[in-house]
Order: structure tokens, then sequence, then C-alpha cells
């Protein structure tokens, strides 16, 4: 038999979070095995509170325990049997319970409200919410317990001394006592951690904790939990303030010891996720449990571990970009490709490849006919494009796909170009309409693995904000005014380069959001040296566009008055974006991983 307690704020020790049971608890439950449990000794009388998802009818041990109003004067086990054993599996069995008076520090401090399950597991019950919100209040939260094993037959509920003897009676007179209330019991998925309902009632289960410094732990042992499928979710209740923090690793582990991982989530976004195979992925083990984490933030409403729900492939898998950028391979559904959709802009979906042979199937094509000078609007063949470059990483806008698949519709496309069709038409991003292909919503976005991480890094933050200038008209217009108010220099320097780009410089929309995608792919304050160095040599490197560049100061190697103009760009682009959408230049998501 185990007995679980899993709620101090420091396990683990003899009394919570450990996984032998004390010595004393394991005497005083040895005299309270069957008969008794199988209701043998008293009269079954159906339970007069609810049973959800059991399928099956609960009965006490006795008309007190049948009522669910358990009278808390002496030390005393109610016993409980279901009508048939419910199957085996891996559930929780959540109990929302109340008592009629106060416990008071009489049973706070020297007895243990002990629930046990006929497979030998036992779980103390919280008598209220301070083991996650000291001093909060006297209400105690719904409590989950995880079960598996054999089938459920049964449970107990036991009022237990924590010195192992049996006191006798508690209090001299029975209307001293006050009374377990049991509202309802119910089974459901299994999961870790603490959730503020509606209303402000708490559920909870065991292993998680309040911390001394305000945070909270969540310390499940592995063989608790779903193998490959706990995800963490957070809920704040109001986007922002302030950053939230997610550390992986038990809570007794060294900051500093391999595999743990630390997870800073921004301001301004009011729940969030991270997968399993995230999650778990700084241990080295992608998809694997995780045995601890903590967090800390203001107006945490709920966090918790649950088993995620992975969709078939290629049905999108939501995570914000730079989750998708930590996404372990070995996790993905398709070795070729994986298909995500971004979270807080589900009508963005983001392909992250294998490589760029893989990239190039899928995408080649239909980067000469959307943006190629000598190209666009013309579906070419393999032959024609096979020894040029393409892009190393992709956006397209849901109009154009349209275009690029009406016309390629009696055209010999790649297995992955017709894979991405269908997948673009799944998800909506273009329909039928008779016999045309017509832009739906949204936009489709891909970086690759073969790309070096700092690379992946800022083409996830490039290929982001264009996804968010295909679906959102106020910030078009707000590129187009900084596009217009350009001077004469600034803008030839920068459609010079473009078009050594090999984009086509005549659309002027594709000029603007480059203009926006490029001053936005990095921290503002490093636009100086990207636009007035490293792209200006490279212009000075072609003697006949030398012409567009401003005086250069010879001594530093640099153009100085394309930094100084850039930087005003890449500044007046990050605060939009930061007003906007809690954004900033290089940050196209709104979390960030640190190893």
């Amino acid at each position: 038999m185990n007995i679980q307690f899993g709620n101090d704020k420091t396990p683990p020790n003899p009394r919570f979070g450990s996984s032998e049971p004390p010595v004393r608890l394991l005497a005083f439950f040895s005299l309270l095995t069957l008969p008794c449990l199988l209701l043998s000794c008293a009269e079954k009388i159906p339970a007069a509170f609810p049973v959800a998802n059991a399928g099956a009818v609960l009965y006490g041990a006795g008309r007190e325990a049948a009522e669910g109003e358990l009278e808390l004067a002496e030390v005393k086990t109610w016993d409980y049997v279901f009508e048939q054993p419910l199957p085996a599996g891996s559930f929780s069995l959540g109990i929302d319970y109340a008592f009629s008076a106060p416990p008071g520090e009489t049973l706070k401090n020297l007895y243990d409200l002990v629930l046990r399950i006929n497979s030998g597991e036992a779980w103390a019950l919280p008598w209220d919410a301070s083991f996650l919100f000291p001093g909060e209040g006297e209400e105690a939260p719904v409590y989950a317990v995880p079960l598996s094993g054999p089938a459920l037959g049964g449970f107990s509920l036991s009022l237990v001394p924590r010195d192992g003897r049996s006191k006798g009676r508690i209090f001299p007179r029975t209307a001293e006592a006050p009374r377990l209330i049991i509202k309802s019991l119910g089974f459901e998925k299994t999961w870790f951690g603490f959730i503020r309902e509606t209303g402000g009632r708490l559920r909870a289960t065991p292993f998680v904790y309040g911390r001394d410094d305000g945070g909270f732990s969540i310390a499940a042992p592995a063989r608790w939990q779903t193998p490959g499928q706990m995800e963490l979710r957070v809920i704040r209740q109001a986007a922002g303030p302030g950053t939230l923090v997610v550390e992986t690793g038990r809570p007794d582990q060294a900051a500093d010891q391999a595999g743990r991982r630390r997870f800073e989530i921004s301001p301004g976004l009011e729940r969030f996720r991270i997968p399993a195979a995230v999650l778990a992925g700084g241990s080295g083990s992608p998809g694997g449990s995780t045995e601890g984490l903590t967090l800390w933030g203001e107006g945490i409403a709920a966090c918790y571990l649950a088993a995620g729900e992975t969709p078939l492939f290629p049905r999108p898998i939501s995570a914000d970009p730079e989750i998708i950028l930590a996404y372990p391979p070995e996790a993905w559904r398709n070795p070729r490709f994986e298909v995500f959709r971004w979270e807080q802009f589900p009508a963005v979906l983001i392909i992250d490849t294998a490589d760029y042979a893989v990239q190039d199937r899928l995408f080649k094509r239909l980067c000469f006919f959307v943006e190629k000078k000598g190209f666009r609007g013309r579906v070419a063949s393999d032959r024609e494009i096979e020894k040029l470059h393409g892009w190393n990483a992709h956006d397209y806008r849901a109009e154009d796909l349209a275009r690029f698949f009406q016309a390629a519709a009696d055209f010999p496309l790649s297995p992955e170009e017709r894979e991405l069709e269908q997948l673009l038409f799944d998800e909506g991003i273009i329909r039928r309409e008779g016999n045309s292909i017509r832009g739906g919503e949204g936009a489709v976005l891909s970086v690759s693995r073969e790309s070096a991480a700092y690379l992946r890094s800022l083409f996830m933050a490039h290929e982001g904000f264009h996804g968010l200038f295909f679906i959102d008209r106020d910030f078009r217009d707000f590129s187009r005014r900084r596009w217009d108010g350009l001077s004469r220099r600034t803008r030839s320097f920068i459609l010079s380069y473009f078009d050594y780009q090999s984009y086509d410089t005549a659309d002027s929309g594709l000029m603007v959001n480059e203009l926006m995608a490029h001053c936005l792919q990095q921290p503002a304050i490093q636009a100086p040296r990207y636009f007035g160095e490293t792209l200006a040599a490279r212009i000075d490197a072609s003697p006949w566009r030398r012409e567009v560049l401003p005086e250069k100061d010879e001594t530093a190697g640099n153009w100085p008055e394309l930094g100084r103009a850039f930087r005003v760009e890449a500044e007046a682009f990050s605060e939009y974006v930061n007003r906007r959408w809690g954004l900033s230049a290089g940050r196209a998501g709104y979390v960030q991983i640190r190893e």
C-alpha cells in the first residue's frame, strides 16, 4: 500500500510526496482491509450524492456513508463499493467536498482525511487550499486523485491520527463535530495541477503545491503520467502584466543541472500550452514524462499537466512559433515535414521541413510563381528552375495560393505540392467555387531544419510577420505608410537590394511586405549593422549598383545614413507590433526557450 500526500511545500519528506508510506499508517490500514471494504460489515445503500462517468451504482456502507455526511468525531472509516468494478485504466477520481463547519486546528494539525482505493493506493485529502494559497480561506478544493492498475471495485474514506494511534473521540459531543459533506464524485482524464474555476472554486490534485517564493510546483512521478502525452497548460486571469516563467526539472534539482529547460512567456498572453514533446525535450527524451516543473508569474488562474490529443497528420498541431522551432523532429508525425498552426493566430499554418530538398518540393515552384522576376504568374517546369535558387524560408497568402493551384490545375505537380494543395483545402486557406479555386482565410509559412539554429530563429520572425501582414489589413496599411515615407535614397537602396535578391520589384505590395519583414526579423538595435553594413556591402560588391549608396564611413566600414534610416523604420515597426500584439522586432512568438 502506498500513502500519497503530495501537497506539502517541500516534498519529498516522510509525510508528503514520499514513495514509501509511514509505517504507522501502513499498520493502521492493515486493520481496515477486507472484508469491510467490500461492505460485508454493513448494509449496502445506494449513494445519495451524484457520481459522474462511473457507469455503475455506488453503494455506501450504512446510511451515514450513503448520504455523504460523515461526522468527524472519532477515528473511523466509511466504505464504498461499486455495483460492478469499473474497468482498469488510467484516470482520476475527483471528489467535491466541503465541511459543515471549519475543521479547526485540532483536526488539521493532528489528523488526516485519507481516501483509500481498493488497489492499495491512499491519498490525504487537503483540509483547505493553504497548500497552494496560504491564508486564502477555509474552503477545501475539488480534489482529483490519479488511479491506475486493476479495476476499481471500491474505496474508503478514513479519519487517521498522524501519530498512528487511535485517540478515541475527538469531540466530547456529536453536535460539536464538523461533518465532511460529499457533494459529488466523478471520473475524468488524469491531470496534475490546479484550476481556478469561474466563480472562484479551486480544483486541484496531488503533487502540486505553492512555493514560499510565490511560485507553484508540480512534481508528479512518471508512473502516474500518460507516457509521451502530458502537456502543460496555463491560464491567466487576464492578459498581462509581467512575464511568466516555467522551468522543467524536479523542484530539488540544481538550476544548472542537465535536462532543465526554462520557458519565458511574454505579457499579453492569457493562455498558452507547451506540448509534451517540447516540455520533456530538455531531458533528451522527446515526448517522455516530465517529473517536475515550476511556474512563477502574476494572475495565474490555472496551471496543470494533462494528456494532449495530437491530431492525425496532416491536421495541424497548435503551437507558438518558438515552440515550433524547439519541437523535436523525433516527435514529428511524418519524417519529411510537420504541420503546425500558429496558436495565437490560427489562420496561419507553419510547415517545418526536414531539409531544403523537401521544402523545395513543397514550395519552390510556388515561390517563382508568386515572387520571382521573370516567372511571376507562370507555372515553371522543373527543368527551368532546377538549377535556380528558391528560398530557404517561405510565406504565401491565401489569394496567391489559390492563383497558383488554379493555374496548375492540369500541370504535373510533385506529390508534395498536391499534398500541400489538399492541406490548404482542408484548412480553408483555399476553397473551390464551381470550377475555380479562390482564396479563403489565412496564409502558409515554412522554415527548414537544414537551416542553422540562428537562421531558423531569424527566418521564423521574418516569415511570422509576413503571416500577420497577410491576415491583418491595419498592419498592411501601416506598412504602406512606412514605405511611402522613405526618402528617395533609402528607397532606391532597398529596391536595389530586393532586385539583387531576385524579387520582382515591380510588385509594390511585395516590396512593402519585404521592407516590413526585413525590419522586423531581428531586434531593432541590430538594424543599423544589418542594413548599413551587411546589406550595403552586398550592394557595394556589385559595381553597377553602387550608385544607390550614400557616402561610406571608410573608418567604420559602414554606411551610417542607411543605418540611421533603417533603425528608425525598425523601431517604428517594432513599436507597432508591440502595441498591437505584444510582439517585438526579432520576436514573432510569445515564448522564449532557454536551455
